[in-house]
């Protein structure tokens, strides 16, 4: 029989290594995991309950106090402490593209043709035995320069 995997509400305690220089920060961190649990898939707007909170989610992500490699840190912080109840682990990697079509943004690169936008990720992802996700363990995020496009190296 197949297990259900239900994401509990988590809280700031869950993420042992978690400092982004101010506690409202953090706990504002903690809310956006939450909301994007509860609602995967939707829009920033869509996931919180008003226009403050979706303004303090965009700000976020705007302060130099929370940069890439520290959202990293405090993921990978919360996966190692519930890998570390697991006797074995299965590693699954997955290499995928992420499409924003014909978005004329910075920093997209193609992605199968001249027409496609986006950003390519390579992911580790550590599960149960039992097939439950456990939590991202590493990510690689890069583009390819359309002007490379039929070249090769």
């Amino acid at each position: 029989m197949a297990k259900i995997f239900i994401m509990h509400h988590i809280s700031v305690k869950d993420f042992p290594q978690l400092d982004f220089g101010d506690k409202r920060r953090n706990e504002r961190f903690v809310s956006i995991i939450n909301n994007i649990s509860s609602q995967p898939g939707s829009s920033i707007p869509k996931q919180n309950e008003n226009w403050y909170s979706t303004k303090a989610t965009y700000e976020l992500f705007k302060n130099d106090e929370v940069s890439l490699l520290s959202l990293q840190q405090a993921i990978s912080s919360y996966g190692g402490s519930l890998i570390g109840d697991e006797q074995q682990i299965l590693i699954a990697h997955d290499f995928c593209q992420i499409s924003y079509n014909d978005l004329q943004a910075d920093g997209l690169g193609y992605l199968a043709n001249k027409d496609g936008r986006g950003i390519i990720t390579y992911n580790s992802i550590a599960i149960s035995e039992d097939g439950v996700p456990l939590s991202l363990l590493y990510q690689q995020s890069f583009t390819r320069l359309v002007e490379e496009l039929g070249k090769t190296k």
